[in-house]
């Protein structure tokens, strides 16, 4: 009988250590993402290098700079379109 009780706790114990494991990695999974995912804004922060005539988006991870309207090129440079006019006699 003391045989079986103390296999019965064994088998206990090796149960509640167990789920402490689960629960434990799971946390320590749940923090890792959080720690490492972290997104910074750089558009709202300043910290972006886009034209100041092109408007910054936000991205997981980076972020993307799109020219506003009126000018042309990839975000970081933008130049302004010129309509030229040409006279007809």
């Amino acid at each position: 009988m003391l045989v079986i009780q103390v296999i019965q706790e064994m088998v206990s114990l090796a149960l509640v250590k167990t789920y402490f494991f689960i629960y434990f990695f799971i946390f320590l999974e749940e923090v890792l993402t959080i720690f490492f995912f972290i997104d910074i804004n750089e558009c709202t922060l300043g910290t972006h290098n886009c034209h100041p005539q092109a408007t910054c988006t936000n991205t997981i991870g980076s972020y993307t700079c799109a020219c506003d309207i009126g000018y042309f090129g990839d975000g970081f440079t933008c130049g302004k379109y010129i309509i030229l006019r040409r006279k007809i006699h």
